[in-house]
């Protein structure tokens, strides 16, 4: 049986007084789990990645597990969420950042 994990994340900024969502390409940052990494690890690392630098100061919080059962395996999707504070942005990454309210 196939096992599948993975890590998504839903990162929220509050700037120019409203809280926007990150959404690159209309999908949540993710990551597959691979062996001997932590799911907070990995969260973290894809976070990093997003923002393109290291975040240190962070509440980081495990939001939901879903699974996806199947004949041949099962898939899960461990979800995050994240603060970041608008000065920590990558400016490249500017256009994902979509207003709450425009959902």
């Amino acid at each position: 049986m196939a096992i599948s994990v993975r890590v998504k994340t839903v990162l929220f900024s509050v700037y120019e007084d409203h809280l926007h969502i990150f959404l690159p390409d209309q999908r949540l940052p993710q990551g597959l789990v691979t062996r001997g990494m932590s799911l907070n690890k990995l969260a973290m690392q894809v976070i990093e990645r997003v923002v393109g630098k290291a975040i240190k100061e962070s509440y980081l919080e495990q939001l939901y597990t879903f699974s996806h059962p199947f004949e041949e395996g099962i898939e899960a999707d461990v979800v995050y969420f994240l603060l970041v504070g608008a000065d920590k942005l990558n400016a490249d990454f500017q256009d994902a950042w979509i207003p709450v309210h425009h959902i």
